[in-house]
């Protein structure tokens, strides 16, 4: 008999013909957004902490909303409309925060089940990401994950600084080197990233010679982190670019739009994905593509 405690966690992606226009999950979405606001505020410091607090005192987190209008994206359109992002601004926002949704959607279990649930609102759109070239670069990015597979499992894995020495972390400045020091105290690596303004990848390279010297140990994801699936193991390998300053922020994928008709709705049942488009083309589509790349055994429920 099961004994226990069966967690459920919800994954909103949205779509519109066949287009991936927004990706989000009820994991700390306001941590995400705030953390992803962090990050630009070091090109911009107009972006203040008051400015990136108000989303979550303006909104309040419904994970219902989030088959219609999520709380983050709509966050998102409210800053952009009230004057504190500019457009190029929300649309990085938006790029980054779905592809590291994203990237978790792609770490699911095979076994996910997919359901269409119907969705009347429209959603207002920024841009959108062809899903073949998304998906190709996201899995790319995951691929590079398996360079430090020996000691990181997870991107939200916490490196702490465990030896005390005068140059703990190779590579770096003066300056840099006490900066980062200053971070390996419970923050995570995408937390990292946000506070340095680098990709998470190249936070682990810089990191990772002093976790295999132990230097630097590694604790398990906080939760909710560590809800999240663990990364893969993939038996390809991707060279992640030697230059350190590499930010991974080409897309290349960006189609300008006015409105949405569709979302995707993913949800964990164990991990249970929903997608809905009203044209049954687009179902029939999206079902084989799934089908094809992510899972070997799914349901796909397709609504009236």
């Amino acid at each position: 008999m099961f004994e226990g405690c069966l967690s459920i966690d919800n994954f909103f992606l949205h779509f519109n013909q066949g287009q991936l226009v927004y990706a989000t999950n009820s994991v700390a979405p306001f941590e995400r957004l705030e953390r992803h606001l962090r990050r630009l505020s070091n090109q911009n410091p107009q972006i203040t902490n008051l400015i990136i607090q108000q989303p979550r005192q303006e909104f309040k987190n419904d994970l219902q909303t989030y088959i219609s209008f999520p709380t983050d994206y709509k966050s998102i359109i409210w800053l952009l409309e009230t004057g504190h992002l500019t457009n190029q601004e929300a649309v990085t926002l938006i790029r980054r925060i779905t592809r590291e949704v994203f990237e978790s959607f792609l770490c699911l279990p095979d076994f996910s089940k997919y359901q269409v649930v119907p969705r009347v609102n429209q959603i207002t759109e920024l841009c959108r990401f062809d899903l073949n070239d998304y998906t190709d670069q996201c899995q790319k990015r995951l691929k590079s994950w398996e360079i430090f597979r020996d000691h990181i499992w997870s991107s939200y894995q916490r490196p702490y600084l465990v030896a005390v020495k005068e140059k703990a972390i190779a590579g770096l400045s003066q300056q840099q080197h006490e900066t980062i020091c200053k971070l390996l105290k419970g923050l995570n690596f995408r937390q990292i990233s946000a506070v340095i303004d680098r990709d998470e990848l190249v936070v682990a390279k810089i990191l990772y010679p002093s976790i295999q010297d132990k230097s630097i140990i590694l604790r398990d994801p906080k939760s909710p982190f560590d809800l999240l699936p663990n990364l893969p193991r993939p038996e390809n390998v991707f060279e992640l670019p030697k230059d350190s300053a590499w930010r991974g922020e080409d897309s290349g994928f960006l189609k300008v739009n006015s409105h949405s008709k569709q979302t995707v709705l993913a949800l964990q049942d164990l991990w249970k994905v929903a997608y809905v488009d009203h044209d049954r083309s687009h179902q029939k589509n999206f079902s084989q593509y799934l089908e094809k790349n992510f899972i070997s055994d799914h349901w796909l429920l397709m609504m009236p």
